[in-house]
């Protein structure tokens, strides 16, 4: 598993990219459900995560949330 580089904590496509080598190493695990459903199980985190920087991204873009 790649670490996180510390210069881009808010780099949403950092998550995509770990959730979908997660999903890719848990296609390949044939005699391993636990094993499998955990890297199951992180890739949706990290998806999850990449969703939360990405709502960030936008409402810091439009403006949204801002007090008047």
């Amino acid at each position: 598993m790649g670490i996180l580089p510390m210069s881009t904590p808010g780099d949403r496509s950092w998550y995509r990219g770990e959730a979908q080598r997660l999903r890719d190493r848990a296609a390949a695990i044939k005699n391993g459900d636990p094993w499998r459903d955990s890297h199951l199980r992180l890739a949706r985190a990290y998806e999850r995560m990449a969703d939360v920087l990405e709502d960030d991204r936008r409402r810091r873009a439009t403006g949204a949330g801002q007090r008047p």
